[in-house]
């Protein structure tokens, strides 16, 4: 009986630590389900800088730590070019961001999305109070390269990506700010909070003339040998123009990126069928990359249904008028990657599992084939390819600096021209990939305010496939 007593008396004991460590978890759950909220709200910093005393950390997958809370204070890379080169992606724990990896997985980063019996757990274990780390695809290094390679342009945006796996390596936009300045919202340069890689519609320029292409390919009105001697001047009232490049094939037009040859090939197939064609690309439909809002692309080239001169300049990819065609650089990585997969590309993706105090992975993205997607048929990409190949290859290519020895590059630049009151501004951009299966990456770069895009953003694009080459990323 004696005996009976003691295990029920260690029960209760038990039964009561239990339900004091179950009662403690609930009540900091709530407490930190309320200061989330009031941070949300622009309220409470205060509290909110004491909470993340012991907030987790984000990874970059080289093992670069981003943020990390450390002597209660929160901490971000402490390589200056890193911490530039991933700050509107990571974003400030004050969440002047808020489209970001530390406002959109505050939870988790604050450990407050766990269930009850995971909280117990760490209750017990003495790590209730800790935040789980959010491991990212991003390596840091690379990024710190791509800030570099944007840092003398007035601003821009990268992004590289591995084309088999969805994984974003790099996604960088300038102007951008130490994460000090931010956190104290003083000394921020115009627009360094903003995403470009992520939500900024850009026109895609030249580099347009890759879905021109894919349009004519798959036309009804398809002629494998057509020929156009461009005289530089356009074929139809206020129609494209260009400098005059000789008789054009669809191989040299695309080397030469021949304004004349691709404004007429817009008109031989029509706008009917060239907007079914934008229309079915389903790049419209990617607004998300995990929980990150992105920008979707928007094509409509209706306005030149019955104007040949306007739909000659939508097949040159310079939209005037009332067309459109807007991408950001995450769609044009995607491009690029759909050419690279014979026509199939990945579910892209920046959040590579969550980790909590345990070292429980609660979360891992696993790229397979039923998150593929398909852009182009296979024939048609691989056409695709050997047009972008050629059009770095060639002794005529406008992509001159795009090469690498000793490996295919395949690549489309654009250079888009935009009048304002005192001149025409340039913004240069260029989409690209490594045809080589050990080195799946592809990348996009845009460049604002320059001359051209073979010295500015085609150079960046280069060195980054170059550079994530030398590291021997897969």
């Amino acid at each position: 009986m004696k005996q009976l007593i003691r295990n029920i008396k260690i029960a209760l004991v038990v039964l009561l630590v239990l339900t004091i460590g179950l009662g403690t978890g609930l009540v900091y759950q709530q407490y930190q389900s309320q200061t989330e909220l009031l941070a949300v709200a622009g309220e409470n910093k205060a509290s909110l800088r004491t909470r993340y005393a012991q907030a987790g950390s984000i990874v970059a997958k080289d093992g670069v730590v981003l943020a990390q809370s450390e002597d209660g204070q929160r901490q971000y890379a402490e390589d200056i070019y890193v911490q530039l080169g991933t700050s509107q992606l990571v974003g400030d724990y004050t969440h002047h961001m808020s489209n970001t990896i530390e406002t959109q997985y505050q939870g988790e980063i604050l450990g407050n999305k766990r269930g009850i019996t995971e909280q117990l757990l760490l209750d017990l274990a003495g790590r209730g109070l800790q935040g789980d780390d959010v491991h990212l695809t991003i390596q840091g290094d690379l990024s710190s390269l791509a800030y570099q390679e944007l840092e003398p342009y007035d601003a821009g945006a990268l992004v590289l990506m591995n084309y088999k796996t969805g994984e974003i390596l790099a996604s960088v936009s300038t102007p951008a700010t130490e994460m000090s300045n931010i956190i104290r919202y003083e000394d921020i340069p115009d627009t360094a909070l903003f995403n470009r890689a992520l939500n900024s519609a850009y026109q895609p320029a030249s580099t347009f003339k890759v879905f021109t292409s894919a349009a004519w390919l798959t036309s009804p009105n398809f002629q494998p040998d057509f020929t156009l001697e461009c005289s530089g001047e356009p074929l139809y009232p206020g129609g494209a123009r260009d400098k005059g490049h000789g008789l054009m094939d669809l191989n040299e037009a695309f080397a030469a990126s021949c304004n004349v040859y691709f404004g007429e090939l817009a008109n031989k197939m029509g706008e009917e069928h060239f907007s079914e064609f934008l229309n079915n690309l389903g790049l419209d439909k990617i607004d998300s990359l995990d929980r990150l809002d992105v920008r979707p692309a928007r094509y409509d080239i209706s306005a030149g249904k019955n104007d040949a001169g306007l739909l000659s300049w939508a097949g040159a990819g310079q939209p005037v008028g009332n067309l459109i065609a807007e991408e950001t650089p995450l769609h044009l990585a995607l491009v690029a990657s759909a050419v690279a997969g014979h026509g199939d590309y990945p579910e892209p993706y920046v959040v590579e599992k969550i980790v909590n105090p345990l070292q429980r992975e609660t979360r891992v993205h696993k790229a397979d084939k039923a998150s593929m997607k398909r852009m182009f048929a296979p024939e048609l990409a691989i056409r695709l390819e050997q047009l972008m190949i050629h059009g770095v290859e060639s002794s005529e290519s406008v992509q001159y600096n795009a090469a690498i020895p000793g490996v295919k590059v395949a690549g489309k630049s654009g250079t888009l021209e935009r009048e304002n009151v005192e001149s025409y501004q340039k913004t240069g951009l260029w989409m690209g990939f490594l045809a080589e299966p050990n080195y799946p990456f592809a990348v996009a770069v845009v460049v604002e305010n320059v001359e051209t895009s073979s010295e500015t953003a085609v150079v960046a694009g280069r060195n980054m496939l170059q550079y994530a080459m030398d590291y021997g990323i897969q």
